[in-house]
């Protein structure tokens, strides 16, 4: 018996290591299986083993809203108004910049945002107040589709050249744009806007958050007063506006200074206090259902038109501003 056990035990083990032999050769896998598996398969999966493209399917391309911001020129040196103070191996120098809220949001403007770089790579704050001759950019803020002009200013070293103005827009995240100024003259040329902002026509009656807006009539243009110095290349245009208080709890505050000029190229102009002899609008506040009446005087280059008035209703200018058409 344990003989025979032995002999079978060896013809199972030679059994066992033909088939295994068999099996790690390619002629001994059966190729019908594949063919059927092959014929099995849709179209829709055998496109699958299809060259991918190596370049991605063309896509619609949207624009960027974007705030701009251009360099317009320079004036080196510019001369030193009351408010500059000398400094020996230091001048003053100006730049006329241009910035434009082509974005969805409203963003602030203010020089001391600003930072110009020379070409040495020196950093320069701005110098408020320091140009006799040129009006400083205004503070203020941009809603979208608007833009503003004006003048920024710097002390800075004797033979240094001013390569670049670099604006903060917001302190917060550090956002950064740039005016590179060997780019002068390259600004697009302007056309009129269509605007964001809704407003009523001339003589008509905004309103919000109880407050309400008109704009009377427009003087176009205004005869200078004597405390305003006539510039080449603008004009005055007065605006006679109606405030009033028409429901709210809290006041109104009522100043000139709340009131900024659109034109029909977007750009935004602040009062010009006490530039014409019309009755400028007193400052004061206004309790529920009382009102106030006047004019409020603004320049602007002569090739442009007055489009709205719009009017800030908190200092913060946290609100939605009252927005008065002019046509």
């Amino acid at each position: 018996m344990e003989k025979r056990a032995i002999a079978i035990s060896l013809v199972a083990a030679l059994l066992f290591a033909s088939i295994i032999a068999c099996g790690s050769t390619p002629e001994a896998q059966p190729s019908a299986p594949e063919i059927e598996e092959a014929e099995g398969v849709s179209e829709d999966t055998a496109s699958m083993d299809e060259p991918l493209p190596t370049e991605p399917p063309a896509q619609e391309v949207v624009e960027e809203a974007k705030i701009l911001f251009y360099g317009v020129s320079v004036v080196d040196p510019d001369e030193p108004g009351m408010f500059y103070t000398a400094e020996e191996g230091k001048h003053l120098v100006s730049i006329e910049v241009v910035i434009e809220n082509d974005s969805g949001e409203v963003i602030s403007v203010n020089p001391l945002n600003t930072t110009l770089i020379d070409n040495q790579g020196l950093a320069y704050m701005s110098e408020l107040g320091s140009s006799e001759n040129l009006a400083q950019i205004d503070t203020l803020d941009l809603f979208p589709g608007e833009k503003i002009r004006g003048w920024i200013s710097y002390k800075i070293e004797d033979g240094s050249v001013p390569a670049k103005i670099k604006y903060e827009l917001d302190m917060w995240t550090g956002e950064i744009i740039e005016a590179d100024l060997s780019q002068l003259g390259s600004m697009p040329e302007w056309s009129p806007i269509t605007p964001v902002l809704q407003f009523p026509g001339l003589g008509e009656t905004s309103t919000i958050a109880g407050y309400s807006l008109s704009a009377l009539s427009v003087v176009d243009p205004a005869q200078p007063g004597v405390l305003y110095s006539a510039k080449e290349g603008v004009r005055l245009i007065s605006v006679e506006i109606l405030a009033r208080n028409e429901s709210s709890s809290d006041t109104l505050s009522v100043n000139p200074l709340y009131a900024y000029l659109v034109d029909d190229f977007g750009f935004v102009y602040a009062a010009e206090l006490g530039a014409s002899d019309l009755g400028q609008i007193d400052t004061l506040d206004l309790a529920e259902g009382e009102a106030a009446k006047g004019y409020v005087t603004f320049e602007i280059p002569q090739e442009h038109s007055a489009l709205y008035v719009r009017y800030v209703t908190d200092f913060w200018g946290d609100s939605d501003p009252l927005v008065a058409g002019l046509k």
